[in-house]
Order: structure tokens, then C-alpha cells, then sequence
């Protein structure tokens, strides 16, 4: 009876390890998954911000383009009313 008692205990305290070993690999995950979720956010809002920047980029370029275009055509048309 006692060999089965030490072997209950032992089972217990096994059990009890093995509950405790698990409730750490919970809170590492769960930190996992906080530091993740933060990296993917910052990241996002880095790409976000970069295509925000290559818009602005290329709006004001076909803003110069355009202008020149147009005093080119102003151009052309007052030389032909000249001419």
C-alpha cells in the first residue's frame, strides 16, 4: 500500500512539474505572439509610410512634367500666333 502511495505522489508531483512547464511555454508563446504582432504592425506601418513617400514622389514629378509640357505647348502656340 505505501509503494502505491509513493507511486501516486510521484505521479502527482510529475503532473504538477508538468502543468507548471506548460504554463511557462504559455507565456513565452503568448510574448512570442505580442513581439510579433508589434514587428508586423511596425513593419506595416513602414511600408505604408515608404509608399506614401514613392506616391508623393511620383505625383510631384508628373506635377513638374506636366508644367513644363504645358509652357511648352504656351510656347508653341505663341509662336505660331507670331508667326
Amino acid at each position: 500500500m505505501i509503494h502505491h502511495k509513493r507511486i501516486l505522489e510521484d505521479l502527482e508531483q510529475e503532473h504538477c512539474a508538468q502543468i507548471e512547464d506548460l504554463k511557462k511555454e504559455e507565456q513565452d508563446l503568448f510574448a512570442l505572439s505580442k513581439a510579433l504582432k508589434e514587428q508586423n504592425m511596425k513593419e506595416r506601418e513602414s511600408q505604408d509610410n515608404d509608399t506614401w513617400e514613392c506616391l508623393d514622389r511620383l505625383r510631384e514629378r508628373n506635377k513638374q512634367e506636366m508644367s513644363k509640357i504645358l509652357e511648352d505647348g504656351m510656347q508653341h502656340k505663341a509662336n505660331l500666333a507670331l508667326g
